[in-house]
């Protein structure tokens, strides 16, 4: 078999002659998507120029593309037990054997979606003893109206119910799994302006000749692009030389209008990435668009502008005109001192509502990253601090009791010597004269005092050393308070 491939301008005629199939640039593979119901996803079918086909899906707990399970779980696959009212989700579960996965598994029904949900609440257990032997496993009344869940012929659920005074049977679907589901409850987080944008984009990239899917997974859109060489889907595709996001050259103004609230011309675009129209101001010290919301500039599909100016943005010294180019798009020119008069100003980012949530993001990374930085300091600051008291405290009770025995030494050698010094000033005085008696004996009372005074003043420095030791205790404790403070603060 010949497989085709990419030719050569060069080449053409020459492989033509041979009969050799030829493709001019273009992509390696083709691309086909279609919403299964079964499933309730989004498949992408890949079809390669061989005839080999693959097809994939998204998974939102690895973030990757992934191959649809082979079975798809139908209501006659369950056969229920019991139902049971679950304290934790607050509705009623049916407790049903599923022969496809041969397990024992939770489910609720969805009045909204009409299908049986897959849940999960660990405080539910099987029990045998709690089987229904009556067919009717559980009755759901709403204000919608009113449902019976019982067990049919051979053993698996139905659905019944209650119109115009009788029963009657509904037809089976397919059931969500825990999976689905939870790609369910992804959809219900997302915010008002993201539920907007397409869930999915597909983007021929003629630099590497390859068709890319950009897939909105909660406020951004991941990238995927097939590998016929391990027939797999890559994921985190990237072209520098094709736009990332929205640029410039997707944004096509209808008209622009002075708004009060803002101080600032809201421009009206229709976005060709996002298929919708949008409102943007113009920041004239970034030369940059940014997406806003403002509800009191309501778009008129009837207003239009003709001329091709939409207003003149001025800062300081500069000028800039933004305006509706040749082709439509949006423009924005710049007056040149040195050539003395308007030239283009080159494309920036725009800085829509995506690009703002990733600037704020990448803000707090930046931020967390400062507190650790600062933690890290602290706690480096904590371990020296926690050696060096440790060296006091082991040192401390060699060096203090080293340097107070010392200090005690030298004071009481101090002492002794100012002892002997008033023995022999004593002494002599005894030998001298005895009339001075009374007078010697006042003077070693206040000798005594003096002494005693030294006694207590050494005293007080050795309790002040011991406070000091338990003063640094006290801080290191204090600090490290704190450095747990910070932590739960983050």
């Amino acid at each position: 078999m010949v497989y085709p491939y990419a030719a050569f301008p060069n080449q053409l005629q020459q492989l033509a002659a041979y009969g050799a199939p030829i493709y001019q640039s273009g992509p390696s593979t083709k691309t086909y998507v279609h919403q299964c119901p079964a499933l309730n996803a989004t498949i992408f079918k890949v079809v390669q120029r061989d005839g080999y086909s693959k097809d994939f899906r998204f998974d939102s707990k690895t973030q990757k593309m992934v191959q649809p399970p082979v079975t798809v779980v139908n209501e006659e696959d369950l056969y229920p037990e019991y139902g049971i009212i679950s304290d934790r989700l607050q509705k009623e579960v049916m407790i049903a054997f599923n022969r496809r996965t041969s397990k024992m598994e939770q489910y609720i029904y969805s009045l909204e979606s009409g299908q049986f949900e897959q849940v999960e609440d660990p405080d539910l257990k099987y029990h045998v003893g709690n089987r229904s032997p009556s067919s009717i496993v559980m009755i759901i009344d709403d204000w919608k109206g009113r449902m019976s869940i019982e067990k049919g012929k051979d053993g698996s659920v139905k659905k019944m119910v209650w119109v115009r005074g009788q029963w009657i049977q509904i037809p089976s679907r397919p059931v969500k799994t825990l999976e689905e589901s939870e790609d369910v409850g992804e959809e219900a987080e997302k915010d008002p302006y993201t539920r907007t944008l397409p869930q999915y984009k597909i983007r021929y990239c003629p630099h590497s000749q390859k068709e890319v899917i950009f897939y909105l997974h909660r406020d951004d859109y991941l990238t995927f692009a097939y590998d016929e060489t391990t027939r797999e889907m890559r994921g985190g595709f990237q072209c520098f030389l094709c736009p990332r996001f929205v640029s410039e050259s997707h944004l096509f103004p209808r008209y622009s209008e002075f708004s009060t609230s803002l101080n600032t011309h809201v421009i009206h675009v229709w976005n060709t990435e996002t298929e919708q129209m949008e409102k943007y101001i113009y920041d004239a010290s970034k030369f940059q668009f940014q997406q806003i919301y403002c509800p009191e500039a309501e778009f008129n599909p009837e207003k239009s502008m003709s001329s091709n100016i939409l207003f003149v943005a001025s800062l300081e010294n500069t000028k800039s005109i933004v305006m509706r180019g040749n082709d439509g798009r949006l423009k924005k020119e710049g007056y040149c001192m040195i050539r003395g008069e308007y030239v283009d100003i080159p494309p920036n980012v725009v800085r829509t509502f995506l690009v703002q949530r990733r600037e704020q993001k990448e803000l707090e990374m930046v931020k967390i990253m400062k507190v650790n930085e600062r933690i890290g300091n602290d706690n480096e600051d904590l371990e020296a601090e926690t050696e060096y008291s440790e060296e006091d405290s082991s040192n401390g009770s060699s060096e203090s009791e080293e340097e107070s025995s010392d200090e005690e030494y030298s004071q009481y050698s101090e002492d002794e010597e100012e002892e002997d010094a008033l023995d022999d000033q004593l002494e002599s005085k005894d030998e001298g004269s005895e009339e001075e008696d009374s007078d010697d004996d006042e003077d070693d009372k206040l000798d005594m005092f003096e002494l005693n005074k030294l006694r207590n003043d050494l005293e007080e420095y050795v309790v002040s050393e011991l406070s000091h030791l338990n003063l640094l205790k006290e801080m290191e404790v204090a600090r490290r308070r704190k450095v747990n403070r910070l932590v739960s603060d983050i």
